[in-house]
């Protein structure tokens, strides 16, 4: 598998990703979330010319991507796509294992996120790989004008969280 910055031209792809990836909320706990809403095309590909998109690449076809902003002062992981087909097979983790690598090796001390806390494709599989519930005391001014605008949009955050990274050095590294 081959990580790499995504192309202007697979704008159509990735969105094509993220609408198959939503999917899976279906049979979820909340299957408003595959109603087919994405991304707009106009923003992911001003995302994807700044070079905040990375994609999981296989046999020269694209099998997930992550989408990197700005949370106030902190890295935010905007969104992870990963095709259904492709589920569980560690796309999704060596994204996110890239972008933390990148990251860290920039000097940022965290990384944040928001999700769904009630599913298990989102807050316990972030949770396994060392992110952390902020609780709402702890938000940053951002953190509650992301939550105010998805709630304009029509998501619950009594079911969602931020959730972050601390990004701090290994022992004798």
């Amino acid at each position: 598998m081959i990580i790499r910055y995504a192309d202007e031209g697979e704008v159509d792809v990735l969105t094509a990703i993220e609408i198959d990836a939503d999917q899976r909320y279906a049979s979820s706990v909340h299957p408003e979330m595959a109603k087919g809403d994405h991304i707009p095309s106009e923003a992911l590909a001003r995302a994807v010319g700044a070079r905040q998109v990375i994609v999981a690449v296989e046999d020269d076809a694209i099998l997930g991507w992550l989408l990197l902003t700005k949370s106030g002062d902190e890295i935010c992981i905007g969104q992870i796509s990963v095709r259904r087909s492709a589920g569980g097979t560690g796309v999704g983790a060596k994204l996110l294992s890239t972008i933390v690598d990148s990251v860290r090796s920039e000097g940022h001390q965290s990384i944040v996120l928001n999700t769904q806390a009630d599913v298990p494709w989102n807050q316990p599989w972030y949770e396994r790989r060392g992110f952390v519930v902020v609780p709402r005391e702890e938000w940053t001014a951002d953190m509650h004008v992301i939550a105010e605008e998805q709630c304009a949009d029509g998501l619950d955050w009594n079911t969602r969280v931020h959730m972050r990274l601390h990004l701090t050095e290994a022992p004798g590294g």
